[in-house]
């Protein structure tokens, strides 16, 4: 009898057992600019070690920033964007709390005249940098202006068209700049295009600014989502692998050398 009435119960929970539901995939529209292979590959290995799917669809952003961040708004174009950390951005959506480049964007590294090669050899502080005297050159408007100016660093700003111009001035040599701060993760690129140029071997001129994701307030399980997938991929060193992958010659030793730099803190403003 007692077997009966197990066999009874066993068969209904069978019948009444399903098999958990998969969780949904995320999808999720992005601009589709130079750093979006990477977002892609870092934010689909997070969320995947969290047990969940994600698929991206990159939106053309052949538009003005203005267009973009109304499409982000709505919602009605774009549902994830990433920029440099800002007060206002942080207050009028959610931002995921990860550097999203473990700092790289705010590292800055010289093109320089080869002659200047070992100029800067030793220098250990921002006091010794500023010694030197050196001009920077920048185009008119960008966010180092600001930054070189805060830290007393001297520069000189191009309006209009910047590009050649800059290069051919440092490349001449004593025409008012002496180096071209460039971004870590693309100076190494840009050397190859002009090899009358040099990258300066030993600083790296630095501010803490990174990228950001940003999501609207109206999709706060995203940024749940997010935020801890991201933070699990920081501390398990799944950002920096991706990070090293996608940058392999940040790294190497023979060619930018991140970790054989002298780092000179900047302030910002």
């Amino acid at each position: 009898m007692l077997n009966g009435v197990l066999a009874v119960i066993f068969a209904t929970a069978l019948v009444l057992w399903q098999p958990p539901a998969l969780a949904e995939t995320i999808k999720l529209r992005v601009p589709d600019v130079s750093t979006t292979d990477y977002v892609v590959e870092l934010v689909t290995s997070a969320l995947e070690k969290t047990g969940r799917q994600v698929e991206f669809e990159r939106i053309d952003a052949d538009f003005n920033m203005a267009r973009q961040m109304k499409l982000f708004e709505t919602g009605d174009g774009l549902d994830l964007i990433w920029r440099g950390e800002s007060p206002d951005l942080k207050q009028e959506y959610l931002e995921v709390d990860v550097d999203i480049t473990d700092g790289l964007k705010g590292y800055r590294v010289m093109l320089i005249h080869p002659r200047d090669r070992d100029l800067y050899k030793g220098v250990a502080s921002l006091e010794e940098f500023q010694a030197i005297g050196t001009v920077a050159a920048l185009g008119a408007g960008w966010n180092d202006v600001d930054v070189w100016q805060q830290n007393d660093l001297k520069l000189q700003e191009f309006k209009g068209v910047w590009n050649p111009e800059i290069y051919h001035l440092i490349a001449l040599g004593g025409r008012g700049v002496d180096y071209f701060p460039r971004g870590i993760t693309e100076i190494a690129g840009e050397a190859a295009l002009h090899p009358d140029l040099l990258i300066e071997p030993h600083l790296g001129l630095v501010y803490a600014n990174d990228f950001r994701f940003y999501v609207t307030k109206e999709n706060a399980e995203l940024h749940a989502l997010l935020t801890q997938a991201l933070k699990q991929a920081e501390q398990d060193g799944t950002l920096l692998e991706i990070l090293k992958r996608a940058n392999p010659d940040v790294y190497d030793p023979d060619k930018i050398n991140i970790d054989g730099r002298t780092i000179i803190p900047l302030s910002m403003p």
